[in-house]
């Protein structure tokens, strides 16, 4: 199934550090849901939301526990190569193989759509915020093949990529802190505990369909050059998503504007921007700025996912390098071509619900599952080894 000779020319082991995993799993996570989080959280949990997003942290760091323990169990390998080690049998082995379809298609399906969401959605904010007389599929075509130009990099190229435009994804931070300090209303923020069971559960989920992204760390860990140190990186990078990427935006968002008006807002982080006022008009329509840097953000999520799909197919098909041009321009015309599909903003909007809760499924069935069977058939392997 898995051409290692493959794997190794593109995710050679030891060539991913523990700061660049950081790098990997914030640009992999932050991008599209940044601008949309705070209006949906807002319409399900109102100001109790400050008080859900750090429990969502927490369910998230729990998820990459279990991702990272996987990976201490077999380092040096990725997705595909873990599922054929975990589910091959050696009497029936087109069993694992058949099994191995049915768990890559459950991520594969994850990424694709997960991608067209964003592609789709990256097109929308363009097109009505900055390039209102360009078409959006002009928008998206040139997103995706940028994309699928970077993504044919070997990974520590990608990484090397991720770790240079980091810092760009904390400038914006310094925007919010003066929208806080200028605009900000205390009142806005009460009362607190006013949702029931109930919504806290339905708020939750919608919170964490925002960390979509880092499940690519099953991909990339394959490269690690410190696989027990990967946590250490998956829990800094949950912290700095969850405190700075996610909760502090809400908070400066709701305190500004409050839960009714935040409702409204289309994108209330770019309406955010526009509050913030620069004495002496030294900088003018900051939000073009704001939206350069999401730019970025977005453009590294698809880069990294497209990455992961590509490898991963080529690693379970067996794939030579010389077809991997093709397996990834395959890959960006498919995310493209589905981008193309849903006519408006409100059914695109159904597309993102439904892949959020494939997200859910995925991400909560198969690592823990893959885990559960690689710990049993090898605690029954010492059993044998020890009885013989």
């Amino acid at each position: 199934m898995a051409s290692h000779a493959s794997g190794k020319s593109w995710l050679p082991k030891g060539s991913i550090s523990p700061y660049q995993v950081y790098a990997l799993m914030v640009h992999s996570v932050i991008g599209v849901g940044v601008l949309l989080f705070p209006r949906s959280m807002a319409k399900e949990m109102g100001t109790d939301g400050i008080l859900v997003i750090p429990l969502v942290g927490i369910i998230a760091g729990i998820m990459l526990f279990v991702i990272s323990k996987l990976g201490s169990l077999f380092p040096g390998m990725s997705l595909a190569a873990i599922i054929e080690e975990v589910l091959g049998i050696r009497r029936y082995p087109w069993l694992g193989k058949i099994l191995g379809v049915v768990f890559l298609a459950i991520f594969l399906v994850n990424w694709l759509g997960g991608m067209v969401v964003v592609t789709r959605t990256f097109g929308q904010v363009l097109v009505t915020a900055v390039f209102q007389r360009t078409p959006i599929v002009v928008v998206m075509l040139m997103l995706v093949a940028a994309a699928a130009y970077v993504s044919y990099s070997r990974v520590q190229v990608l990484a090397r990529f991720n770790e240079f435009l980091l810092p760009l994804i904390y400038a914006p931070g310094l925007l919010l802190i003066a929208a806080l300090i200028q605009a900000g209303e205390v009142e806005h923020l009460l009362p607190l505990f006013q949702a029931d069971w109930k919504q806290v559960v339905k708020g939750a989920s919608t919170a964490l369909f925002s960390y979509t992204g880092f499940e690519v760390a099953l991909v990339f860990m394959g490269a690690y050059q410190e696989p027990k140190k990967a946590f250490r990186s998956y829990l800094t990078a949950i912290f700095v998503i969850t405190l700075f990427g996610y909760w502090f935006t809400y908070l400066v968002c709701m305190a500004v504007f409050g839960k009714e008006e935040l409702i409204r807002l289309a994108w209330p982080v770019l309406e955010l921007v526009k509050a913030v006022h620069i004495p002496g008009m030294i900088f003018e329509r900051l939000e073009s700025a704001v939206v350069s840097i999401w730019v970025i953000a977005v453009f590294t999520t698809l880069t990294n996912t497209m990455f992961a799909i590509v490898q991963t197919l080529q690693e379970f098909l067996g794939l030579a390098d010389r077809r991997r041009k093709w397996l990834t321009l395959a890959v960006g015309g498919t995310i493209y071509g589905l981008a193309l599909w849903p006519t408006n903003i409100y059914e695109m909007g159904k597309w993102g619900e439904l892949m959020g809760y494939w997200w859910f499924f995925s991400i909560l069935l198969v690592p823990p599952l893959l885990y559960v069977i690689a710990r049993i058939r090898r605690k029954r392997g010492e059993e044998d080894e020890a009885s013989v």
